[in-house]
């Protein structure tokens, strides 16, 4: 459930806009300058830049543990590609592009009106891969179609992929893991999700993906409601109302914090037909932050200490919506860690009544054997369900050999085409 490389938010709430009396400010060398002193671990001089609500929560230790934890994954910095600064919801935010070894990552940095740092935000950065993405053998692109479209009230951007094949045909909407996803769910030179869409398509199944809502509008988001579930719902609803789509056969497959999140989107909703979990964790978020922790540091590591102490303050019975617990630098909602805390995924799954299948890689290290086995318990007795392991396969199920690590997610593959196989067969089922 927690992203490789995520979302970083120093601040809770961004400043609001103010028009009069404004100073000239140069966003873009002020981004540049905060990216550069990261990346020569000149931590006290970044911790300087922050507003005083920031500099409260993020510590020279916790910063320097998340810069460990960017290198750990994306590789050793090499240098700064570029940056462009730009005012976003009343906010000003520098993307400063930047190159590691392994992934090129783009920094968001929000200042306030005074230059002073309220928030970053960390993702995929909108320069290619190193590597180019190239369709998987199973992908015949002459037998679908694709058009550019938009879900929801805040219009993401996304892509319709139909075949090409007279009928109705059923449809999928693909639901992506923590962090600011883009429709792909791209992570170094991989498309996960494009393998997907594009694979199912092949087979005669429409795929609607879509760029989350925490990579077009991350601000204002409280609740996993608003980060994932209102959007999801509202892809349902438009594949509804395509002429070529089946709409007895609508399913969503979720992955990650997506799977955890599917039988959320499909309790009481009778537009969805059946839902597919891939990877999906059936424990509390914070538990699975301290396993993570501890398998890619160490037991007695320093980022393992801070993740049981966030995992503390998660689990604290006097947590209140309007607090923040600081999660190794990055500061979540009460009302988001709440929002979680009162789902129960494994039992929401099991008081469905339509088709499920539970998907895991057996090389997965982010979602592990114990939420396979609550899922299973869950589903007994239940009238269609598919449970799948794959020996061979990781979170992304991408195809490796012994222990999964980060870094093997900035290697190119591709879904794994059994995967496909198993998702068409079980949505034959789903009528």
């Amino acid at each position: 459930m927690t992203r490789a490389i995520g979302v970083v938010i120093v601040a809770g709430v961004l400043a609001a806009p103010v028009f009069a009396q404004r100073r000239a400010v140069d966003f873009q060398s002020l981004g540049r300058a905060a990216i550069e002193e990261l990346a020569a671990r000149s931590f006290e001089k970044f911790i300087d830049r922050l507003d005083p609500k920031a500099g409260a929560v993020l510590t020279r230790d916790k910063l320097a543990a998340l810069w460990s934890s960017i290198i750990t994954q994306a590789g050793g910095f090499k240098s700064i590609m570029s940056v462009e600064a730009r005012d976003e919801q009343g906010a000003h935010v520098a993307a400063v592009a930047a190159a590691f070894e392994n992934q090129n990552l783009t920094f968001r940095v929000v200042f306030n009106d005074d230059g002073k740092i309220v928030g970053f935000f960390l993702s995929p950065a909108d320069a290619p891969p190193a590597i180019a993405w190239t369709a998987p053998p199973y992908v015949d692109p002459l037998t679908f179609s694709e058009r550019d479209v938009t879900v929801g009230p805040l219009k993401l951007p996304g892509t319709l992929t139909i075949p090409k094949r007279d009928g109705l045909v059923p449809a999928v909407v693909l639901v992506h893991g923590s962090g600011p996803h883009d429709r792909d769910e791209t992570i170094g030179p991989n498309k996960p999700f494009r393998d997907l869409a594009e694979g199912l398509a092949s087979r005669n199944v429409a795929v609607l993906r879509y760029d989350k809502r925490s990579l077009v509008a991350p601000a204002g988001i409280h609740t996993v409601d608003e980060e994932v579930v209102e959007d999801a719902k509202a892809a349902v609803e438009f594949l509804t109302t395509e002429p070529r789509i089946d709409r007895r056969r609508i399913v969503v497959i979720g992955h990650s914090l997506g799977g955890t999140l599917a039988p959320r989107i499909a309790a009481g909703d009778s537009r969805t037909a059946g839902i597919a979990i891939m990877a999906g964790a059936a424990r509390p978020f914070e538990d699975l932050l301290v396993e993570q922790l501890r398998y890619l540091t160490g037991p007695t590591s320093k980022e393992t200490a801070l993740a049981e102490e966030a995992a503390r303050k998660m689990r604290d019975p006097q947590l209140a919506p309007n607090m923040v617990v600081d999660v190794l630098g990055s500061p979540l909602p009460g009302s988001y860690i709440l929002d979680l805390r009162n789902y129960h995924p494994a039992d929401v799954a099991a008081s469905l009544k339509i088709p499920i299948a539970v998907l895991r890689g057996q090389r997965d290290y982010q979602v592990t054997p114990a939420d396979f086995e609550l899922w299973k318990k869950a589903l007994e007795g239940h009238s269609n369900v598919l449970l799948k392991l794959y020996a061979t396969l990781n979170h992304f199920f991408l195809p490796g050999t012994g222990l999964s690590r980060p870094e093997e997610y900035m290697r190119p593959g591709h879904v794994d085409e059994q995967v496909i196989s198993d998702l068409i067969s079980w949505i034959e089922t789903v009528r």
